[in-house]
């Protein structure tokens, strides 16, 4: 699994058939910077995402594309059918 991290892969293969609902929750769960607005998803910032609802949640990192360590919002963008991921800004 290219850009999974060690802990993922671990916690993907513990958690059998589920850990593929926990992926894909985890790919629709955005940080966003409040500096620039660059988004990553969380699965993508290293996370996984199982259980009850996060929005409003927040999360101190470092910005990718600005660099600055500010607290992200992380925000739910549920993928609709017959979306296309390429009519969100990439960032």
């Amino acid at each position: 699994m290219p850009g999974v991290n060690k802990a993922q892969r671990i916690a993907l293969k513990l958690l059998g058939s589920a850990g593929e609902e926990a992926e894909e929750e985890a790919r629709s769960w955005f940080l966003v910077c409040p500096e620039c607005g660059h988004e990553i998803s969380y699965f993508e910032a290293g996370g996984l995402r199982l259980g009850p609802p996060s929005e409003g949640r927040r999360m101190r990192i470092r910005c990718d594309r600005c660099q600055a360590r500010v607290t992200h919002d992380l925000v739910h963008r549920p993928e609709e059918p017959g979306d296309v991921s390429a009519d969100r800004p990439s960032g």
